[in-house]
């Protein structure tokens, strides 16, 4: 099943509801989402104009309230504490309001003999509280529902303001748990996607590390000592090939949406079946433009090709005449001109197409007019630099939007593994194909579209992108005016 939580601010429950549905309508479809915190801040306010279109399950929030009685159908109010059970049979565990009048007895009663898929909290558990030295997001009255409850999922926000955090998943007696907080909206990370089944056996691969230690004093569950390493929210990379080959699920791919970890704040724009984002470990730099103008075009499915999307989605079809490929054309043209109108700039995209490719993506980077004319010669020396890696020649076709051989390139990007540079320049577009067979243990080097840009653009010291990483905060910025300049491109905007 998936699941959306989010910890959305009472007075934005509206733009909470419209994420949930454009998520589900691009994203999904999602079986059920869940609000942390405070959710209805006023009993009287009207919300019966909140159309969700999937269930949303919520519970009270640090603050005592009444559910307003004007509640559109698909909200279900849970309670303060106990254990609601789905019809698949998932069961989740809550614990909210005011737990001054609760014991810890009381609390552990409720689960007692129970243990339950996913819990939802306003505070942290004490003891995970303290691993973090974040006394105030901690009540010790949760801390016996660690060994007593044993979600498989945790969520909980801690403070009004919440705070993003994700502990490395633990196991206690075979169950695994992993604890993850929610920040409010606006706040920083608030929303958390995931998918669960009904067997806990689902998740025996999950690695894990070691549970918050505890001892028991006078009813009171303490840490001993910090035994976590903290799973932060940025990848080391991308897309990753496992080196068994193993297929990459989409909660593990850091390019979906179904993945905890994404990188909600790098996107620009979504649109019907792709999204932009701007590109972790940028090779351009930030002069002249003022953010560096290097991003990607991700299709929101999880595909290793834009071939086997087209084949699984639109079967049948040529990859020239699919939909996603219409979408990516009609993207890579919206760019180009935003690029002009900035400038004197080329923009030069490029696609890697293999099997053993994790999510299909097309990567794009601006170019001064003055030099994309070398780009065919520096392509042509960085194969032959790179004879040494192959054992057969790099070789590459050209075709120009002159070209009479438009079969030879439908031909190797619907059967074959490829390497696709398409220039849109001053004198029009002109694709670089080169073709890599269809043998999947060909050896490839997956930098070497960005090798040739980094020669192109004199740039060699920053061909590896994660010795050119930002913080998140540079990389909000950067998506903050790369999304100013090209609001009056974006095909999505222009349509509403």
């Amino acid at each position: 099943m998936k699941v959306l939580v989010l910890n959305p601010l009472p007075t934005e429950l509206e733009k909470a509801v419209n994420i949930i549905n454009k998520q589900n309508e691009k994203a999904g479809p999602f079986d059920f989402s869940l609000f942390l915190g405070d959710v209805f801040s006023d009993p009287e306010a009207n919300a019966d104009n909140l159309k969700p279109q999937i269930p949303i399950y919520f519970s009270a929030g640090e603050k005592e309230y009444s559910v307003p009685e004007k509640l559109s159908e698909n909200f279900f109010y849970l309670g303060e504490i106990g254990i609601y059970k789905l019809v698949s049979g998932l069961k989740i565990g809550y614990v909210y309001g005011s737990l001054e009048n609760y014991t810890v007895e009381q609390i552990a009663d409720k689960f007692k003999g129970n243990v339950v898929d996913i819990m939802l909290t306003y505070h942290w558990p004490d003891a995970i509280a303290k691993e973090e030295n974040l006394v105030l997001c901690g009540n010790k009255k949760l801390d016996s529902l660690i060994s007593i409850a044993k979600p498989r999922y945790w969520f909980a926000s801690g403070t009004p303001k919440g705070r993003f955090f994700e502990r490395e998943a633990y196991s206690i007696n075979g169950r695994t748990t992993r604890f993850i907080s929610l920040a409010t909206m606006n706040e920083g990370r608030w929303w958390y996607a995931f998918k669960i089944g009904v067997d806990p056996a689902d998740d025996s691969d999950i690695k894990t590390g070691s549970p918050p230690k505890l001892s028991i004093n006078d009813n009171i569950i303490r840490v001993n000592k910090r035994q976590y390493s903290e799973v932060g929210p940025l990848p080391k990379k991308i897309a990753r090939e496992k080196s068994d080959h193993t297929p990459v699920t989409p909660a593990e791919c850091f390019l979906c949406l179904a993945n905890p970890n994404f990188e909600l704040h790098m996107v620009i724009s979504v649109a019907n079946l792709s999204y932009l984002t701007i590109s972790k470990g940028p090779l351009t730099l930030k002069k002249p433009l003022g953010f560096s103008g290097h991003g990607m075009i991700v299709p929101i499915e999880h595909y290793s090709t834009i071939r086997e999307y087209v084949q699984d989605k639109e079967g049948g079809r040529k990859v020239e005449n699919s939909e996603i490929v219409s979408e990516i054309t009609r993207l890579q043209v919206s760019l180009v001109k935003m690029f002009k109108s900035l400038g004197d700039y080329s923009v030069v995209f490029w696609e890697i197409s293999r099997k053993r490719s994790v999510h299909c993506h097309v990567q794009f980077i601006p170019v001064p007019n003055k030099g994309i004319k070398f780009f065919e010669r520096t392509l042509r020396n960085q194969i032959e630099y790179d004879k040494r890696l192959y054992p057969e020649p790099l070789r590459y076709h050209k075709f120009t939007e002159d070209s009479s051989d438009k079969e030879t390139l439908n031909r190797i990007i619907n059967n074959e593994n490829y390497v696709l540079f398409t220039l849109h320049g001053e004198t029009g577009v002109t694709k670089y194909l080169i073709a890599l067979g269809t043998d999947e243990d060909k050896y490839f080097d997956a930098q070497f579209p960005r090798k040739v840009m980094a020669v192109l653009l004199n740039l060699k010291n920053r061909i590896r992108w994660d010795k050119c990483t930002e913080t998140k905060e540079e990389e909000s910025i950067q998506k903050d005016k790369f999304q100013q300049a090209y609001r009056s491109y974006d095909t999505m905007l222009s349509k509403e």
